[in-house]
């Protein structure tokens, strides 16, 4: 999931952050740049911070390729944030990699976790003071917080707190949880892993995933605004059902698809859902995908123009 973070009062101030990032990460993103090389290299160059959930592989395998071709245009190491055991990883890699070696600050998820002591030992506390007084000047985050979360060994959920004190909550791989309800409540929006459907809930203990309707509680436990609903198991050829739980539900629940983009204040817009479910129904074809994404970002483009016409015309 990758975060155009406003940094200023233009449009063109942002800076990126990205949650998880599985292989096919820089595929992704030139895809959602429209096929466009300029456009894939400054959502590369902008990008700041990678938060990483856990240790399995799909959450993770991109951040090589992503590091790589950071290396010839930014100096500036890329922090990520991540578990212990990615630490060792990518140290082992980088010895062996001059594109990756010293393009990287790493901070271990557990110096963010206020329940683990070890979050006060001297070396982890040091590394979060700074990263978090870097977060707050260079993404406009004033608080991020790792949840500790039933999955994998070292298995994390993360709060964002914005200095406008917008909350945003991203689960990672996960059971339900009600310390992350907890720590999420009233966020503006929660994404959260919805893996199975409501019928498979032994599936989701035993892989130590959620179904839709578990998602959603926690979702309502957090009275979260928006729910974006995420990693989908692959049975799903298109695109998942909701469950009847959304329909009980206060909060605005949407299911996420590939190269979905949209801002913020576009959450409420009825007919989103619509438009995702056409796409969803239509044959493959990647080509028709990447065309449709370059297609928003002009739209997205001749908005931002837009603005800047009524602006100089108020002025």
């Amino acid at each position: 999931m990758y975060l155009e973070l406003p940094t200023g009062r233009d449009d063109e101030d942002w800076a990126g952050l990205m949650l998880d990032c599985g292989e096919g990460s820089l595929g992704q993103l030139y895809r959602y740049g429209g096929g466009d090389k300029r456009r894939l290299q400054e959502l590369v160059d902008r990008l700041k911070c990678v938060w990483i959930s856990h240790n399995h592989a799909d959450h993770h395998l991109g951040l090589l390729r992503l590091l790589s071709a950071r290396a010839s245009t930014v100096e500036e190491p890329l922090l990520v944030i991540g578990p212990t055991p990615l630490q060792f990883w990518l140290d082992e890699y980088a010895a062996l990699d001059p594109t990756v070696r010293n393009k990287y600050a790493f901070v271990d998820n557990l110096s963010f976790d206020e329940s683990d002591s070890r979050s006060q030992q001297v070396e982890y506390h040091v590394k979060a003071a700074r990263a978090r007084v870097w977060l707050r000047e260079t993404l406009n985050i004033s608080q991020l917080e790792c949840v500790p979360v039933k999955h994998a060994h070292q298995s994390y959920a993360v709060v964002l707190t914005f200095v406008n004190d917008a909350k945003l909550a991203f689960s990672g791989d996960c059971r339900p949880s009600e310390k992350l309800a907890e720590k999420a409540t009233n966020a503006f929006l929660m994404v959260h892993e919805a893996t199975f459907e409501d019928e498979l809930t032994k599936e989701a203990k035993d892989k130590a995933h959620c179904t839709m309707a578990e998602a959603i509680q926690v979702g309502r436990q957090a009275n979260a605004r928006h729910l974006l609903l995420t990693h989908f198991s692959q049975r799903y050829p298109k695109t998942a059902v909701l469950s009847s739980s959304s329909a009980e539900s206060a909060m605005d629940v949407l299911t996420a698809i590939d190269m979905l983009s949209l801002r913020f204040r576009e959450l409420r817009q009825p007919q989103l859902m619509d438009v995702c479910t056409q796409l969803m129904t239509q044959d493959d074809d990647e080509d028709s995908e990447a065309a449709a994404s370059h297609t928003a970002q002009q739209q997205r483009q001749e908005r931002k123009k837009q603005k800047s016409v009524e602006r100089t015309a108020q002025s």
